[in-house]
């Protein structure tokens, strides 16, 4: 007895229907799969936008210490802090207040080299003159911050 053959009638219709609902059924599972079990990726791209804190230029700001205007100028990346200095402060200012510019020289290399506001040191005599610019150097940054 020989075997008849078999015919299969497929409508093109549901075979691009079928194939179209395969392709879609893979495409998510593939998305499924990297939302999922992603190697931490995202954490890398969060961290440089964390580290894209400011908008790079420069940035003043003015103190005044008994009547005394000086101007504090912040230098800044768009990651990192550049210089710190005083600028427009008459002579006679720095006369009165010597210890203000080697403050600022002191704060300037502890901020640059750390990147940071946190654990400043400062000089025993010259602590007001430390904390004065601190909060100046702060306000400043924060004009810098996106």
């Amino acid at each position: 007895m020989p075997k008849q053959p078999k015919i299969m009638v497929f409508h093109l219709k549901e075979f691009l229907y079928t194939l179209i609902f395969l392709l879609l059924g893979a495409a998510f599972i593939v998305l499924l799969i990297t939302m999922f079990f992603s190697d931490g990726d995202d954490s890398d791209s969060s961290e440089q936008t964390e580290q894209a804190a400011y908008t790079a230029g420069v940035y003043t700001t003015s103190i005044t210490m008994n009547q005394s205007p000086m101007e504090l100028e912040v230098t800044v990346d768009a990651d990192r802090i550049n210089s710190i200095r005083l600028i427009h402060t008459d002579e006679a200012v720095l006369a009165m207040y010597p210890l203000v510019q080697s403050s600022v020289e002191d704060l300037e290399r502890q901020i640059v080299s750390a990147q940071s506001l946190e654990n400043i040191t400062c000089e025993k005599n010259a602590e007001y003159t430390y904390a004065v610019l601190l909060n100046a150097i702060r306000s400043t940054l924060n004009k810098a911050k996106q």
